[in-house]
């Protein structure tokens, strides 16, 4: 199971300094949706924020494809 864990967008970029992480913005709509065709499989949005994604593979290579995919999925079109 891979746990994204989703935070507010800071309002204030000008306080970020080059160490900070990279953020993006994600389409809570596609979000919903996702998550909603998946729900049999075990896929969850929680009230603290975080993405519950059933994986299919244990193996690295498979969970980072998995992840690559799912978060192109997220990304604003």
């Amino acid at each position: 199971m891979l746990h994204i864990r989703f935070a507010a967008a800071a309002a204030d970029t000008s306080q970020q300094d080059s160490s900070s992480l990279a953020r993006t913005a994600v389409d809570p709509a596609a979000m919903m949706k996702l998550v909603s065709r998946n729900a049999k499989r075990g896929a969850q949005f929680t009230a603290q924020g975080v993405l519950r994604w059933p994986l299919t593979s244990a193996k690295a290579e498979d969970v980072i494809a998995e992840t690559r995919s799912l978060l192109e999925a997220l990304s604003p079109q």
